[in-house]
């Protein structure tokens, strides 16, 4: 895929996000998967008059931000948190990283996510804790994750540059 492609295929995916989220939520999985023919530039799969396969052409990535993407910035954070750890595991990630992830799901997400994140709590614990600017998963925050999200922890390597 080159350039120009990669960069119509984000816009298609912005222009389904804009309508998707302002849908009611127990609507959006159905919407977006009858709108996945538009964003890979086919009318495939669209058939609106027979059962729709909800798993067709998504990715894990696609799936969790359906099931779990919120109108509520801070769990939205929370939800690029369980992302980057079905990637990675518990590794220290920055708050450039975070944000980059979610513009590419198209989450809104709060003008200081690194507050979502010294703030987040569960039973009085935290769920992550400061190293260096970076956050990194408490045991207890990655319980959560798995609890919440149904994620599993992940052993891809962290590209480079995304640490900070």
């Amino acid at each position: 895929m080159d350039k120009k492609e990669f960069e119509l295929l984000v816009d298609r995916i912005r222009t389904v996000n804009d309508v998707v989220s302002t849908l009611d939520v127990s609507i959006r999985r159905e919407a977006f998967v009858l709108l996945t023919g538009y964003i890979k530039g086919n009318t495939e799969g669209t058939d609106l008059g027979g059962a729709v396969d909800e798993t067709v052409g998504l990715d894990d990535a696609e799936k969790l931000v359906l099931e779990f993407g919120s109108n509520k910035p801070h769990e939205n954070v929370k939800l690029v948190a369980a992302y980057l750890y079905s990637r990675f595991g518990r590794v220290a990630i920055g708050i450039d990283h975070i944000k980059r992830v979610a513009a590419d799901f198209g989450l809104t997400i709060p003008k200081r996510p690194d507050m979502t994140l010294r703030q987040a709590k569960r039973d009085k614990k935290k769920l992550f804790t400061v190293q260096g600017g970076s956050y990194t998963l408490t045991i207890h925050g990655e319980v959560f994750l798995k609890d919440t999200f149904g994620v599993s922890k992940g052993k891809l390597p962290l590209p480079e540059g995304d640490d900070e």
